[in-house]
């Protein structure tokens, strides 16, 4: 008896490589999404901090990456293409290093030393964040991937009855919607997150925002815990200013306590890196005077005015401007 239709051998096994860099396609967008995780959690507990237009643009795109290796994934083991799984390990590569040099370039200069070890812990987090995208990259670009995804035909087509045609099946988007679901969901919730979050911390406010919002309430953050720490971790219970006479050259800027402007570009004793601690300090976050006083060298204007709390007192303080009560005299 003779087949009426043809017979189709059977479709070639998926080679090793191909499974691998798959699996390494689905882990890599489970990390980074984990991260959008982290980051909105982080966000609606601590508030945007002014940052909400980066926070926006940094999940959309590392939403946009999960997007790409997973689809990605599926398709290489589906043995439709490579395409979006290479342009998906491409894509990571070129974020994960913008991103770490934005952030070696956001710190600046370091007379000091301080960022030392910060710098290495970010060159040692982009080598492990390069390893797995670079190794994806390997394994997908290799010949037995290559031929196995040439030899690869459409599905074996099946007999319809009612048009007396052989037609070949369409894959259902059922997988790779489902696959796609994190991704949505995630979108939805930084929509939401970004629509609700404060723009900043209660506890920050309280710590750093109490004179700016209020300078008639006058009272000691970190005196209303006996073990809060101050801005260096040290563990100071309730405490005092230290404070010191002032026989600095820049003495007679003080104005009977009234906060005395920081200079501004052009002006002699301008310092970009410094500028933003000092007009923090002068809109009242008088923390922000403390660590101006920490950050500056011996003898400079910006040392002078983290000291005093800019200009408030005609006295040093030391770094203890957070333990000032500017309410009384």
């Amino acid at each position: 008896m003779s087949q009426p239709y043809p017979i189709y051998a059977p479709q070639p096994r998926t080679p090793g490589l191909a499974i691998a860099a798959a699996v390494l396609g689905f882990v890599d967008a489970a990390s980074v999404l984990s991260i959008v995780v982290f980051v909105l959690a982080e966000t609606s507990a601590s508030g945007t901090n002014g940052a909400g237009v980066g926070i926006a643009l940094g999940s959309a795109l590392a939403l946009a990456v999960s997007a790409v290796l997973l689809l990605g994934s599926l398709a290489l083991l589906r043995g439709t293409g490579r395409t979006l799984l290479v342009v998906g390990a491409a894509l990571q590569v070129a974020v994960t290093v913008a991103l770490a040099v934005a952030v070696l370039l956001a710190m600046g200069d370091d007379p000091f030393g301080f960022a030392d070890s910060v710098r290495g812990l970010v060159i040692g987090a982009v080598v492990v964040s390069l390893a797995t995208p670079v190794v994806r990259l390997v394994l997908a670009l290799q010949r037995p991937v290559a031929a196995w995804l040439t030899s690869r035909r459409a599905a074996a087509p099946v007999w319809q009855p009612e048009t007396g045609q052989w037609v070949t099946p369409r894959r259902s988007p059922g997988t790779a919607v489902a696959v796609l679901a994190p991704v949505g969901a995630l979108a939805v919730a930084t929509v939401l997150v970004l629509a609700t979050a404060p723009e900043s911390s209660p506890a920050e406010e309280a710590a750093y925002g109490w004179f700016a919002s209020d300078p008639a309430l006058g009272f000691d953050p970190y005196a209303m815990d006996p073990y809060a720490t101050d801005p260096y971790g040290l563990g100071y219970g309730p405490s005092e200013p230290m404070l010191d006479p002032d026989a600095t050259q820049y003495a007679d800027l003080y104005q009977g306590g009234e906060p005395v402007a920081p200079p501004t570009a052009g002006d002699q004793d301008y310092d970009e890196q410094y500028d933003a601690f000092a007009q923090s300090c002068f809109e009242g976050a008088v923390g922000s005077c403390d660590d101006l006083y920490y950050s500056t060298q011996s003898g400079s204007f910006y040392e002078w005015y983290g000291s005093t709390c800019a200009g408030r007192l005609d006295a040093l303080t030391s770094g203890t401007c957070i333990y000032v009560p500017f309410d009384e005299d």
